[in-house]
């Protein structure tokens, strides 16, 4: 059975992926009032880019994104290739670009996290259900 959740989940991603790009982020765009960004970034072990809408939170140049998995247990798969990149690509709207990608450490952890659940309240439900602390990072563009 999880091949076929995988299947479905794989479908369904990427068919939200050309709703977005064909829209230039009309649709698909944002979740619960938050936007998106499509995020492609490097599988950590084949190499190969995975592309994932991911809902994001702008810290002045910066664009924050948590590793809630809606509140899962576990870190979800784009955030733990993310944990292994430097660099990834983005797609806000019509714009692509190039990023480079920090983890957040747990000096300004807080802050953002708070700055997150201001823009982003359903993240707070999110982390009341796990026991693991929400990842984030942020996305600076190169130029």
């Amino acid at each position: 059975m999880p091949n076929v959740q995988t299947s479905v989940l794989r479908t369904a991603t990427a068919l939200s992926n050309r709703l977005y790009r064909r829209s230039g982020g009309r649709l698909m765009g944002s979740v619960h009032g938050v936007p998106v960004l499509l995020l492609t970034v490097a599988d950590r072990t084949t190499g190969v880019p995975h592309t994932t809408p991911v809902p994001f939170v702008q810290d002045g140049s910066r664009l924050v994104v948590t590793g809630s998995a809606g509140g899962s247990p576990d870190e979800p798969q784009w955030f733990t290739n993310l944990r292994h990149a430097h660099r990834a690509v983005v797609e806000v709207g019509k714009k692509r670009y190039d990023v480079i990608v920090s983890i957040v450490g747990p000096d300004e952890h807080e802050a953002l996290w708070e700055r997150v659940r201001t823009h982003s309240p359903f993240f707070a439900g999110d982390q009341s259900t796990v026991d693991r602390q929400v990842p984030m990072a942020t996305l600076t563009r190169t130029w």
